[in-house]
């Protein structure tokens, strides 16, 4: 009897919204956090294009863009080592009005990463303002270093935590019930921004991409430009033995 009477009791609280679950001796509860993070990498991608009748020439024309990038980025102080090729690509496509004519587009891909510093973005597009390039476009995006997601994730678990230890004390309590010890504790992280999985948080875009082209670009155009910030939240289901 005592176990049906506890059973019916619970399911007026669980109508409060706090999702948890009373059996004869546990009592299941969901903890729950959530942050709001500011971005501290900041991640530039450059899409170099060429084209020309002729593939040979094509390729020149690509490597010879890519070579007044990779001068921009060296002398704003980045290593070779910080600059990656992500993509490399030749296409051909015909011209309908010609016969037998086709066009060749190389394509490349260069990525740089660095600690978030407006003013760095800011010199790094009057540098590329000044240098003419012609057939560049970059995008701008931000992520999550790997020391600060650690950081946050322990922080969003001990948060995740007390919340279910106090929702749990408030059933205990209101139940007339001791909570001896946990039996079981499981958690999982939740953002949809993040494509987070449980290895950690990776290649995280916080706005979408910030296209910028080397035409009429303002001495300012970063440093106004807000980085939102993102909430992540973090779930702990712990079962408490009773």
């Amino acid at each position: 009897m005592k176990k049906i009477i506890l059973s019916l009791i619970f399911f007026g609280l669980a109508s409060i919204g706090f999702g948890q679950a009373v059996n004869s001796n546990t009592i299941i509860v969901d903890g729950n956090a959530s942050l709001k993070v500011q971005p501290d990498i900041a991640v530039i991608n450059f899409q170099i294009e060429a084209l020309d009748t002729v593939q040979a020439k094509s390729l020149s024309k690509l490597n010879l863009e890519t070579q007044k990038v990779l001068e921009i980025l060296t002398s704003g102080g980045f290593s070779d080592k910080s600059i990656k090729i992500s993509e490399y690509t030749i296409e051909s496509t015909s011209d309908s009005e010609i016969e037998n004519k086709k066009n060749y587009t190389s394509k490349n891909s260069l990525n740089i990463e660095f600690l978030l510093n407006r003013n760095a973005i800011n010199e790094l597009i009057k540098q590329i303002e000044r240098s003419k390039l012609s057939n560049t476009t970059f995008y701008v995006s931000f992520k999550i270093s790997e020391q600060k997601s650690q950081e946050i994730k322990q922080e969003l678990t001990r948060l995740a935590i007390t919340d279910a230890k106090r929702k749990a004390d408030l059933i205990a309590e209101s139940l007339k019930l001791t909570i001896k010890g946990i039996k079981l504790i499981d958690s999982s992280t939740d953002s949809p921004l993040y494509g987070l999985n449980r290895s950690g948080y990776r290649n995280v875009k916080f706005t979408p991409p910030v296209v910028i082209k080397n035409e009429g670009i303002h001495d300012s155009a970063f440093k106004t430009t807000d980085i939102e910030e993102i909430e992540i939240s973090e779930n702990i289901r712990i079962t408490f033995e009773i």
